[in-house]
């Protein structure tokens, strides 16, 4: 019964976590990763709304955007849908669209060395700050003042996994291109196939294995996607919302 309440709340559990009487919705294994579609969903909206802002309202909107997010860090549960972190997810996608107006590939590129003093200002950053995880609102060991830390990390991270994938061979890049064309779409599906996944290596094979279902899940869940993607495209022109799906 947790399980479907979690997908409602959409929260891998009630309290913070590591609470003594936590009621826990999602199993790591099967609807933990539904968060991030809600958690995208008023990130985008809110990230929307800013963006659309007048030059002075836009440095007040994200003023309370900050105020929002450092308020809410103390709540002693996690609102549904991500509502506490979603307005940190919206300073975060505001950060990325800016990077859409600088020539940010070909600077990554000639930058190599500002690349190893980047890594080493992650490692560093994240032994100080400890572990964290935006899914159930944990920036790091020192509680609300580690949300700095954290969002400095997370701009790090991203530079970083920009200059991976830009190093990386064309080829295996669009493999991670086309797993990330269909992400949403496959944390949609994912759940009934994991189910049939784990029924047929139960029934069938007799035994459970957790990284061959995890291979299997993405492999399945990719063709499927792929095959509705084509799909859909047969009949967008007659049917114009099938491009929301």
């Amino acid at each position: 019964m947790h399980e479907w309440w979690g997908l409602v709340y959409s929260r891998y559990c009630f309290y913070c976590y590591g609470h003594e009487y936590n009621l826990y919705f999602m199993p790591i294994e099967s609807t933990s990763p539904l968060w991030f579609l809600t958690a995208l969903f008023l990130g985008s909206i809110l990230s929307v709304i800013l963006l659309r802002k007048k030059v002075v309202s836009f440095w007040g909107t994200l003023f309370f955007y900050i105020i929002f997010t450092l308020a809410l860090s103390e709540l002693p549960i996690l609102l549904p849908w991500s509502l506490d972190v979603a307005f940190l997810i919206a300073i975060f996608m505001l950060i990325g669209h800016l990077l859409r107006y600088f020539a940010f590939t070909e600077f990554i590129k000639r930058n190599n060395i500002l690349i190893i003093l980047l890594v080493v200002a992650y490692i560093i950053l994240t032994r100080i700050n400890g572990y964290s995880n935006l899914s159930v609102r944990e920036y790091g060991k020192y509680g609300i003042y580690s949300i700095t830390l954290f969002f400095i990390n997370g701009v790090l991270f991203f530079f970083l996994m920009a200059w991976v994938f830009i190093s990386m061979n064309g080829k295996l890049v669009s493999i991670f291109a086309l797993v990330g064309k269909h992400s949403l779409r496959l944390m949609c599906i994912h759940i009934p196939i994991l189910f049939c996944i784990n029924k047929f290596s139960v029934k069938i094979l007799k035994y459970e294995e957790k990284g061959i279902t995890i291979i299997c899940l993405i492999v399945i869940s990719l063709i499927i996607s792929i095959l509705l993607d084509r799909l859909f495209n047969r009949f967008r022109n007659k049917f114009p919302y099938l491009k929301y799906l």
